[in-house]
């Protein structure tokens, strides 16, 4: 494990595309997500410009987009995409944008993603999609359904809609090659979230293929249990299951809403029972790939290093066990995975810089207070700095 752990640390082969400028910027990236009470006043301030229609965009535009976004429209991305494929490493597309409700906005989002996914199906690394069901569904109604309410007339019209939406945004996506995967979100919105993933699985998954993902976060209690509980129900199905893991995106928001509300916690109380679950997990996938095609969705060494040896050990195939990072994130472990023949994924979201705004703050907000893991990459940087001499 230790030479696994040697060779995901090399700096040589991961910020390639990176300036010393743009190397410096992430470090202050870094500096700044590292502590939560900046945070929250950094989205302070950015809702209230927003609100006064101040021109923010352009702030964004030199600083946080260009670290965790590949470019306003895809042929922004072209250089991302010809990187990526050069290094054997697959592109995750997402359509960075997100938090409008209107019906009408659904629709935009839906037109959106469909003429990405067009415009991406022309690159060889674009092999993968994700999106959030409340990009194109009304929250409401999806917390209305996590929590076993009725619906009105109106809100049953709106959530037929909804799945009419998300049906033609996978039937479309998978007839360009695509595998889709159903991103993770709040627990008052993830029941309805799973029944839906599950309902479509069923639908476009075959025996030797999962064309659509769920997502599981490990950070909830629940969790272990809950994959357990798929892949008993496909294995009686007799289709494969997908399943992204991560181990999940808003710790803050969670434990805060937990207290408010009087409900006990739905996260593990440490992180380092986090880190056995997404570990067991990784394991408990690894031993049910003849039903499960797994994407190990992480930026911790540790885990990697597990699938790593997992992956070699059990000669798993490259299509059903694979691992993936967020752009501008931990490009060190990514370049290192495909220089030594892993299979590998970066999420490269596309999206006008002002439409992506509440996605950067929503990145921001879940990357704060991961000190270990900033730290690392922290050192990474200062050592790329150190070897180019800048």
């Amino acid at each position: 494990m230790q030479k696994i752990k040697e060779a995901l640390l090399q700096t040589d082969c991961a910020y390639e595309t990176y300036s010393c400028k743009g190397l410096r910027m992430r470090l202050l990236y870094l500096s700044i997500a590292k502590h939560s009470w900046l945070v929250k006043l950094i989205e302070g301030l950015t809702v209230v410009a927003l609100k006064l229609h101040l021109p923010i965009s352009f702030l964004f535009k030199k600083t946080v987009f260009p670290i965790f976004c590949g470019g306003e429209t895809i042929e922004d991305a072209k250089k991302w995409f010809e990187f990526l494929e050069k290094k054997g490493i697959n592109a995750i597309l997402d359509y960075a944008i997100e938090g409008k409700q209107r019906e009408e906005a659904f629709d935009r989002a839906l037109k959106g993603k469909l003429e990405l996914l067009k415009a991406g199906s022309l690159y060889k690394a674009c092999r993968y999609f994700e999106f959030k069901v409340s990009g194109i569904a009304p929250i409401n109604i999806l917390e209305k359904l996590s929590a076993g309410e009725k619906l009105s007339s109106q809100e049953a019209e709106r959530w037929n809609r909804a799945i009419k939406r998300i049906d033609t945004l996978l039937n479309h996506a998978i007839k360009l090659g695509y595998t889709v995967m159903i991103d993770a979100e709040e627990t008052w919105l993830q029941p309805a979230i799973d029944s839906l993933a599950e309902e479509f699985m069923d639908k476009y998954n075959t025996k030797q293929k999962a064309y659509v993902y769920t997502t599981i976060q490990m950070y909830l209690k629940k969790s272990p249990s809950f994959l357990e509980e798929l892949i008993s129900r496909f294995k009686k199905k007799g289709k494969k299951m997908g399943i992204k893991l991560v181990r999940g995106a808003y710790v803050l928001k969670e434990r805060e809403r937990a207290k408010d509300k009087g409900y006990p916690d739905p996260l593990w109380e440490t992180k380092e029972q986090t880190d056995k679950a997404y570990d067991n997990a990784i394991i408990t996938l690894a031993e049910n790939n003849d039903v499960s095609d797994a994407c190990i969705a992480t930026h911790n060494l540790d885990s990697i290093a597990l699938a790593w040896q997992i992956y070699k050990s059990k000669d798993l195939s490259p299509d059903s066990f694979w691992m993936a990072q967020l752009m501008g994130m931990a490009d060190f472990l990514t370049c290192n995975l495909a220089r030594n023949g892993l299979p590998v994924a970066k999420l490269v979201p596309i999206g006008p810089v002002k439409e992506a705004i509440p996605y950067l703050l929503r990145r921001l907000e879940e990357n704060s207070g991961i000190h270990r893991q900033f730290n690392l990459e922290l050192e990474m940087i200062k050592e790329e700095l150190r070897r180019r001499g800048c």
